[in-house]
């Protein structure tokens, strides 16, 4: 059977947010629900975690918060800020917060150590 939708906890945890963040995102309409159910639906995390979601469901990829990524490179953060802001670093949203793959960072630094 195909997975349609996610629960609560489930989203939390592929987004490394709290589930009150979850709750709160909902709230506000960020984040869409089944109605009746308190499910999100698979194609709007897909979409979120542009199309990566089998990757971080297979524990092959995650997404980094901004201070994750500022440890893992040692860099910045207004640095880390003005790479997404220029597109330089791939980045998502989920609700007012960016997030960065952890794939993205490590493809983003291999090139200058090559």
């Amino acid at each position: 059977m195909i997975k349609k939708s996610f629960r609560i906890d489930e989203v939390a945890e592929l987004l490394s947010l709290s589930k009150r963040s979850i709750y709160r995102h909902i709230r506000n309409g960020i984040i869409p629900v089944i109605s009746g159910a308190s499910r999100v639906p698979v194609i709007w995390v897909n979409n979120i975690m542009n199309g990566k979601m089998e990757a971080v469901l297979n524990g092959q990829d995650r997404l980094m918060t901004i201070p994750e990524v500022f440890g893992f490179l040692n860099v910045s953060l207004s640095t880390i800020h003005g790479w997404i802001d220029e597109g330089t670093l791939d980045a998502v949203k989920v609700g007012k917060r960016k997030m960065v793959f952890k794939s993205d960072v490590i493809g983003f630094v291999k090139p200058v150590y090559e």
